[in-house]
């Protein structure tokens, strides 16, 4: 059986950052959008060895990619993100967030109405 290769011409060239970008799926999403020519800012906050790690494999196959740590529930933190990966980049074309954490609740504890408490 021979696979397709899925091909997005519109992605090639845009800067895109992926906060939970070094492990599980961001890391999938990240692989995915540095495949179809995109440029990759791999957002992490503690898995920094994989972050870095992901980043060189991209940049071997030929792509262009950053490694840039943050808390993504410091508001500060999230602004550095951004400025750090558009200073390199030029720009960001796209932002997208595959965070979490062991006990599913990200930094802090769900209010149920969509909010985070500080545990």
């Amino acid at each position: 059986m021979t696979a397709n290769r899925l091909v997005i011409p519109d992605l090639a060239g845009k800067a895109v950052l992926i906060t939970g970008g070094s492990t599980g799926i961001g890391a999938a999403v990240a692989r995915g959008f540095a495949e179809q020519g995109a440029i990759v800012a791999i957002g992490y906050h503690s898995s920094a060895d994989q972050a870095h790690t992901l980043a060189s494999e991209i940049k071997a196959a030929g792509g262009e990619a950053l490694a840039v740590k943050g808390d993504v529930s410091d508001p500060k933190a999230c602004a550095r993100i951004v400025a750090e990966t558009t200073a390199r980049f030029g720009r960001l074309d796209c932002g997208t967030a595959y965070v979490g954490s062991a006990d599913g609740y990200g930094d802090g504890r769900c209010c149920g109405d969509g909010n985070h408490c500080r545990s």
